[in-house]
């Protein structure tokens, strides 16, 4: 690792003089912002070198991952008890999660929340709601997770799905992950990604 760090600092034509090796990878990120910060150095592509540094850690982050006994359980759980699949970073669902429920915020906070009959839920899979895939980056905690489809908690311009308070920076295992596909399922009306148009068609649904 200390080889690789090397070469991205030759590279960029960074000194190693003030930074020190033998530390952790995230040190000497830490390090070398400082450096850069207080003008110690000067890196013409800074922004591009400071990604490449992290893309290596990322790696590293990941080979470890990919070491860690607990981890394996995890894996192996979401891969054959909810079928997922897995890349190098990521593992990803291509399950078919249609929406049964709308859930509606009040001025005080308190959800009410409408199940959908059968018309109803035919009526909002025609308008194209539902997702279609779900991929859920690989790390110890639930950071960040993203899908394809369309949903009121899905960012469309970034497909990030909002992770409620129960599930972000929670373990990443089976019960978790479990939960959070069942959850999708159900639809926030108001306080979402949903513009006035698509808010104003739900509403004729329900009425």
């Amino acid at each position: 690792m200390k080889e690789k760090v090397q070469e991205i600092f030759d590279k960029y034509l960074f000194s190693n003089k003030n930074i020190d090796l033998s530390r952790s990878l995230e040190k000497i990120i830490d390090q070398v912002e400082n450096e850069i910060a207080e003008n110690k150095q000067f890196v013409k592509n800074c922004i591009l070198f400071h990604t490449e540094l992290l893309q290596l850690k990322r790696l590293d982050d990941l080979e470890k991952l990919n070491n860690d006994k607990d981890f394996k359980k995890v894996r192996n759980d979401l891969i054959s008890r909810l079928n997922f699949i897995e890349d190098s970073e990521k593992f990803i669902c291509n399950k078919q999660i249609e929406i049964d429920s709308l859930k509606y915020l009040t001025d005080e906070c308190i959800s009410c929340i409408s199940s959908l009959n059968q018309k109803q839920k035919k009526v909002i899979k025609e308008k194209g709601f539902g997702i279609s895939q779900v991929r859920i980056p690989k790390f110890k905690k639930i950071k960040s997770v993203y899908c394809k489809g369309k949903h009121s908690n899905m960012n469309p311009k970034t497909n990030e799905f909002c992770l409620s308070n129960y599930f972000f920076d929670n373990d990443l295992n089976y019960n978790n992950v479990y939960y959070l596909l069942e959850s999708m399922q159900c639809m926030v009306v108001n306080d979402s990604y949903l513009n006035y148009k698509d808010m104003d068609s739900i509403f004729k649904i329900l009425n």
